[in-house]
């Protein structure tokens, strides 16, 4: 049968550190509870995030290892302070770390108590780990990528020579990162090519004081020496969807290097495009991203992953959108008085799992809540014996902006952990579908997490006459309410599925009923 979120719940005993590690726990009443017992924390952080493939690289490595973790997607806009903001936010939220993506990959290296010789070098940093009271930061952009290289040489039987010579093109944050990387390899014969010379020749002079012995040349960019090259690597951001192809011909070259590109959206670059026609080894950006991820999951999750021909295929899936579905996510949503509680609850009687996000927030605000442990260190006059108090919570963020995104960058990622562990938990059961029941699912941009969504509405008149039902309502406060929600037409104009409630109850049954098998139907199609 389907459970649902808003099931009651036991006292849960504090978080313990900076891991969510349950001591002394209760008897367990829900699901969501038991999963919560220990889970280990951590985000991919950046502007924009959605196309990340961050968390199906560290979701595959706990599945495979049987590890409880949850990794989150978390868009963070391109402001010091909302990165200052959302760090604070997870570390009090109990995370271990995070992965940074552009734009803060600079902001990380500032904020970082403690940092490795390639984050000093390079003044940027891709990878935080939080203790009580330290962040410590890495670059392992680097390091990726010369794992990449060394795993392409050693399944390339053909690759007899050594590679004893680089041409980067490219002088950017990427470019020093791979650089570093070719050294600390052993290659210490770099070309670098780059359109700003002295861009290039301020790239040459950080080099040279990590690596006094390798030898540096600097070329324009239409004038790069290929033909000596036994590695090249196109290390900026053309060739990249949306982006200009890169310009560079292979004519001249009479060798084999090995090429490599470090876009992988799309995986077949016009410039590999162009060197696979030349019949020359090469590899996507793809390899380097999976071996860069391992030095942060091994610090975060407790067990040092493997990167291999499996986990290359899951991702190969994931951008091709053909992964395993189950559960289908179906998101729900509506205006207030549309019956969107009522349509839930019918969902959850007909079987199937329903995640409620009010009740989400009930249970972090709760006595020992998750959400009640962080908040009481920086609202500590709204936090007491029995949790948050949400009157005294909004009366010390109502018009104070700064303190609700505070409020959000703390309680945030935790609703969004309770979510995927709810989706993880409907898996273990076996669930076909699963329906998430958020009220700002498109405000929010919460349907990207969606495989279809569904929108009920109602005659505005109808609306109208149920909300001013209730207790202290009035017409003032609801025009209030409205004005802060996307408009119903609007929503119904971006769902895939809307159901009237406007009718008996009995009718708006059959309607959801008609829906989920519409939505079934939809799955067990063919991909075209």
């Amino acid at each position: 049968s389907g459970f649902t979120a808003h099931a009651p719940i036991t006292d849960i005993p504090r978080p313990w550190g900076y891991r969510i590690l349950m001591t002394d726990a209760p008897s367990y009443t829900h699901p969501l509870e038991k999963a919560w017992h220990h889970v280990n924390l951590a985000a991919v952080i950046g502007d924009p995030i959605a196309q990340s493939l961050s968390p199906a690289i560290h979701d595959y490595w706990c599945h495979r290892a049987g590890v409880e973790g949850v990794y989150l997607p978390l868009s963070v806009p391109d402001t010091q302070a909302d990165f200052d903001r959302a760090i604070d936010g997870l570390r009090l939220a109990g995370f271990a770390g995070v992965n940074v993506t552009m734009p803060h990959k600079t902001r990380a290296f500032v904020a970082a108590t403690h940092r490795d010789a390639t984050s000093e070098l390079i003044k940027a940093s891709n990878t935080l780990s939080f203790t009580e009271d330290t962040i410590e930061a890495k670059n392992t952009d680097g390091y990726g990528f010369a794992a990449a290289l060394q795993a392409q040489t050693a399944t390339q039987n053909e690759l007899t020579s050594p590679i004893t010579t680089a041409l980067v093109l490219g002088a950017g944050a990427a470019a020093s990162a791979v650089c570093v990387g070719l050294l600390d390899a052993g290659i210490k014969h770099i070309t670098i090519a780059n359109r700003t010379l002295a861009k290039a020749q301020a790239l040459v002079a950080m080099l040279s004081s990590h690596a006094p012995d390798a030898v540096f040349n600097i070329a324009p960019w239409a004038e790069a020496p290929a033909s000596d090259a036994n590695l090249i690597v196109n290390a900026t951001s053309l060739g990249m969807r949306h982006k200009q192809p890169l310009a560079f011909s292979f004519q001249g070259v009479t060798s084999k290097p090995i090429i490599a590109d470090i876009v992988y959206d799309p995986l077949q670059t016009p410039f590999l495009r162009s060197a696979d026609a030349q019949g020359f080894h090469t590899f996507n950006g793809l390899h380097m991203l999976m071996h860069q991820a391992v030095p942060g999951h091994e610090r975060w999750f407790g067990v040092k992953p493997h990167v291999d021909d499996d986990l290359y295929t899951h991702l190969l899936a994931t951008l091709a959108g053909t992964t395993n579905m189950a559960p289908l996510v179906i998101g729900l949503t509506g205006s207030i008085g549309m019956g969107k509680s009522t349509v839930a609850q019918m969902a959850a009687d007909a079987g199937v799992p329903v995640w409620d996000a009010d009740a989400a927030v009930h249970r972090l605000y709760a006595k020992n809540g998750r959400g009640a442990f962080a908040l009481g260190t920086v609202f500590p006059d709204a936090v007491g014996k029995d949790g948050v108090d949400r009157s005294a919570l909004g009366n010390l963020v109502l018009g104070n902006a700064e303190a609700m995104r505070q409020l959000e960058a703390i309680v945030h990622p935790l609703v969004a952990v309770d979510r995927m562990l709810f989706i993880r938990e409907a898996r273990r059961r076996g669930a076909a579908r699963c329906l998430l029941d958020i009220p700002l699912l498109f405000e929010g941009d919460y349907a990207r997490y969606c495989h279809r969504t569904i929108v009920v509405s109602a005659d505005p008149a109808v609306q109208k006459a149920r909300v001013l039902a209730r207790p202290g309502m009035t017409p003032e406060k609801l025009a209030s309410i409205l004005g802060k929600q996307m408009p119903d037409a609007e929503k119904r104009a971006r769902a895939d599925h809307v159901i009237p409630t406007d009718t008996t109850l009995d009718e708006t049954r059959a309607a959801l009923k008609t829906v989920l098998a519409q939505i079934d139907g939809e799955r067990e199609q063919p991909a075209t």
